[in-house]
């Protein structure tokens, strides 16, 4: 078997290699999901905040009138904006598999998907 030698100098044998790319390309879907889910909340805040709020410097330092007016006229306890964490076809639950460390995580400590 030969060596890999990563940037940083590490010497890697074939086999942990081989390993470790195994472990990326299982997280990739889930990544890819999660870039999803975040381009639907930046989406929804959008929507309720207005495209421009991003551009205001000084964003949670004040409240507008306008801001105001949505705060007091939305259910109380109400989330600012809802947004359901599925995207498409696909749930997380479906992404990750029996044998990653990531359902071992949720199955250990009860999280959910």
């Amino acid at each position: 078997m030969g060596t890999i030698t990563d940037p940083k100098g590490v010497t890697l044998n074939e086999m942990e290699s081989i390993a470790i790319t195994s472990r990326f390309q299982e997280l990739l879907p889930i990544l890819q999901w999660l870039d999803k889910l975040l381009e639907r909340a930046i989406a929804a805040a959008q929507i309720a905040y207005g495209s421009e709020a991003a551009a205001d410097p000084y964003r949670g330092l004040h409240v507008t009138l306008e801001e105001m007016e949505q705060l007091l006229n939305r259910e109380l306890g109400a989330p600012a904006f809802q947004m359901d964490a599925e995207t498409g076809d696909e749930s997380l639950s479906n992404l990750v598999s029996k044998n990653s460390p990531l359902f071992w995580l949720q199955q250990t400590y009860g999280l959910s998907a």
